[in-house]
């Protein structure tokens, strides 16, 4: 059924009658000029829009604006009044995304991603973001927390075979990798408009290659201290050491474990 009011809009239902396709439609004419014409779906309950298998919620929308404008797709609003009572606590959610895929335990792969976002913007001129994130105003603020407790926390991809990827152990340990379709050219570069600190509240900072210890720095017994193990960290026995302490006093020493073979060549 359909009531244009005299031409100046309404609301209009159409079914199809051999797909049973159902359109709502709401309009708002002034002077024979569309205008804005909101609609308002309000529950005293829940909401539910239930597609069948295979199908799709779809948000569509058609933009040709050529003045400064920010069209908005879906917004979310949720305004909150109240306050939270003396020793309780309310987690507020503006949006919630469950995706439950414990039946699928066939012979096959599957493949589930909470959120796909594609911002494609060829052909025109201006700035394309993936995810805009602030926050702010709470007694502490985080623009992005990732929890889970196997694999990979952060990937950055340039292609399937080239990324970087940020893992956090049970431990709180942080590894991060870089993975190359080459050979050993998958750099870590640290570029800094300033200075690049290492504070390591454990007193040491080690060097590694392969997971090979062969040397490091340390702060053990209150003295700065740089030492570098014997052929690239063959073994840890024999090995370079310089050391400082009060008043600048600095000692170099080599040490060779099985024998008086530690020399010290200083070549000028």
């Amino acid at each position: 059924s359909s009531d244009d009011w005299g031409g100046v809009g309404g609301l209009e239902i159409a079914v199809t009658n051999s797909t049973g396709a159902t359109s709502i439609n709401s309009s708002h004419k002034t002077g024979g000029d569309n205008q804005a014409a909101h609609m308002l779906l309000e529950a005293n309950g829940n909401i539910t829009l239930k597609p069948q298998m295979d199908m799709k919620v779809l948000f569509q929308k058609f933009y040709a604006g050529t003045d400064d404008a920010t069209p908005i797709l879906q917004d979310l609003e949720y305004t909150i009044t109240g306050d939270t009572d003396s020793g309780e606590e309310i987690s507020h959610i503006a949006h919630n995304i469950t995706m439950d895929a414990t039946a699928d335990d066939g012979a096959g792969t599957g493949n589930f991603t909470g959120i796909d976002v594609n911002v494609t913007a060829d052909g025109t001129t201006g700035n394309a973001k993936g995810i805009d994130i602030a926050v702010s105003g709470g007694d502490t603020n985080t623009g992005m927390l990732i929890t889970q407790t196997a694999g990979t926390h952060l990937k950055l991809a340039k292609d399937a075979n080239d990324y970087a990827t940020f893992t956090v152990a049970d431990t709180g340990d942080l590894t991060i990798a870089t993975v190359g379709d080459g050979d050993f050219d998958s750099d870590l570069n640290l570029d800094a408009d300033g200075y690049i600190i290492l504070d390591a509240d454990g007193g040491r900072i080690e060097l590694r290659d392969g997971g090979t210890r062969f040397g490091y720095f340390s702060t053990d017994a209150s003295k700065s201290i740089l030492r570098l193990f014997e052929a690239a960290g063959a073994t840890t026995s024999d090995y370079l050491n310089i050391q400082t302490v009060t008043n600048g006093l600095t000692t170099i020493a080599t040490i060779d474990a099985a024998g008086t073979n530690a020399d010290l060549i200083l070549d000028v």
